[in-house]
């Protein structure tokens, strides 16, 4: 297309203008997909809004913007592209890939972002950054993994997180569980741990910037890599690929809303859509 296509600042200040971001609290009541969703479609967003640490809801800089149906992060600014309403029981189907630069004290680490789930309504909960919830991890190396995202409500008052989850006996990757189909559970929550490696994590994994390990259940190189996490109750799987890298139990919150991750790398989503559980996509 040839005419400007406006940056998702333009549809935040929009939202605001007319008095209904629901950053503040609106739409509690969790939805259930009865039909697909697509949040973004060619050059239309619908039912998303942004958060950036340093300009909250506006985005002067263009950091996040959306073209012939992809969403682009130039990842120099912290921050998130979240849903309006809070959902629960959903198929998520999400695609991505790396782009070049890195920025600010990531500049030569790897490559992160990821998919938070069942968010609280508190933006910037964590850090003035991040929304508080359950992160399917996306990162050079460590795709597949689960970390807890812990925060704080505006009255100080903490988010609790927990999840159940099925373990490798006798094997941990620094000091935290790897996932293992059928293996001893364990229960962590934002206070007594964060992070649930996928099954394969690489134990000699470096925090550095084009990492790619010898197993690896993300795609190489500029190809796409498609997410798909099944969220039913408080059951949450978690394939890469169409290979399940992770899984947790009792997942508490069970519902609330969902982000994408903007952190300090360029990056391209070209799906991000619920389906309902009973369908195949």
């Amino acid at each position: 297309m040839n005419h400007r296509t406006p940056s998702l600042c333009v549809f935040s200040m929009l939202i605001l203008l007319a008095g209904i971001l629901p950053a503040r609290g609106e739409d509690r009541e969790p939805v259930s997909p009865k039909d697909v969703i697509r949040f973004f479609n060619g050059d239309k967003l619908d039912g998303l809004y942004t958060w950036l640490e340093r300009t909250k809801y506006e985005d002067p800089d263009k950091v996040l913007t959306v073209k012939d149906g992809v969403v682009h992060f130039t990842g120099d600014e912290n921050g998130y592209m979240a849903t309006k309403k809070r959902y629960k029981d959903y198929h998520l189907v999400v695609e991505y890939r790396w782009g070049q630069r890195t920025f600010g004290s990531r500049k030569t680490m790897a490559r992160s972002s990821g998919v938070f789930l069942h968010c609280d309504d508190t933006d910037g909960a964590y850090l003035g950054q991040f929304m508080a919830g359950l992160e399917c991890q996306i990162i050079e190396g460590g795709t597949g993994d689960f970390e807890l995202i812990p925060g704080k409500r505006a009255d100080g008052s903490r988010i609790p997180l927990s999840i159940t989850v099925e373990t490798a006996k006798g094997r941990d990757y620094a000091g935290q569980p790897v996932w293992q189909k059928g293996g001893p559970r364990v229960t962590l929550t934002d206070q007594n741990g964060y992070r649930v490696s996928w099954f394969e994590h690489d134990q000699q994994w470096e925090n550095v910037v084009d990492y790619r390990p010898k197993h690896d259940l993300a795609s190489p190189g500029k190809e796409w890599t498609r997410l798909d996490i099944v969220s039913d109750g408080g059951h949450v799987q978690y394939r890469v690929n169409g290979v399940p890298a992770n899984e947790a139990f009792d997942v508490s919150p069970s519902s609330g809303k969902i982000c994408l991750q903007c952190e300090g790398a360029e990056m391209d989503f070209r799906r991000f859509e619920l389906h309902p559980l009973t369908t195949d996509n």
